[in-house]
């Protein structure tokens, strides 16, 4: 029940979720949530929550809101688009899985050249996915990316430092702020599993044969160096 999501969403909840219009899988952590009004009267749950992320620059802590529309009587947990990980159906294969994408997305930090057979997207400003097939060589460049796509919606730096590293039926909309990088500077190589469970599900690339930047599932995108 919508009454009842204060107390699903606590402070350093594990939540599985899907990345943004895919079906690309998620682990993030809770911050906080509270229940909002719109300037129309309607309300909604706000979940803030983080996960780590590269920015082209750094390695460092990431935020992601969620808005949860009101709704009338009671949903299966599982059936949510982001739930509490302990609901997880197949938990413990799915935190393995996690753990290696996340060794997979350290290894890709800085720029290389891969050659990269699935699918691929972009956000637009809505939110909206669009995407394709590509099999081709791509260059995975964080930096390019953000030079060339100033307005996408990806991590933007705070000078804040860090402090540790140990960081259905309706549907959790983004906010606009997300995506903004509260910790910067983290060492990759301290990370350790459950840091590696938070880092982002997409690397960002260029398909040198489409030349087009997109983002590309970091499981997908563990192929042969060139």
């Amino acid at each position: 029940m919508y009454d009842l999501l204060w107390a699903l969403f606590k402070p350093n909840l594990e939540i599985y979720s899907t990345y943004e219009g895919t079906r690309v899988a998620r682990y993030i952590i809770c911050d906080y949530s509270e229940e909002k009004v719109k300037s129309n009267g309607s309300k909604y749950f706000l979940v803030e929550t983080h996960y780590l992320d590269f920015d082209g620059k750094v390695l460092g802590e990431a935020t992601a809101k969620y808005k949860v529309p009101q709704f009338r009587g009671a949903i299966r947990i599982d059936l949510l688009r982001a739930y509490p990980f302990q609901f997880h159906p197949n938990s413990e294969e799915t935190r393995k899985d996690l753990i290696e994408c996340g060794r997979t997305f350290v290894s890709l930090i800085g720029i290389h050249h891969r050659q990269y057979e699935g699918y691929a997207f972009q956000l637009n400003d809505k939110g909206e996915v669009n995407s394709r097939h590509v099999k081709s060589r791509i260059m995975v460049d964080a930096v390019g990316f953000q030079e060339c796509n100033s307005n996408y919606i990806r991590p933007r730096i705070h000078q804040n430092k860090p402090t540790s590293i140990d960081l259905s039926t309706f549907e959790l909309v983004p906010s606009d702020e997300d995506g903004q990088v509260k910790c910067a500077d983290i060492d990759p190589k301290r990370l350790k599993e459950h840091d590696l469970l938070v880092c982002s599900p997409t690397v960002l690339g260029f398909s040198l044969d489409d030349k087009e930047f997109r983002e590309l599932p970091r499981r997908s995108a563990e192929a042969v160096l060139y």
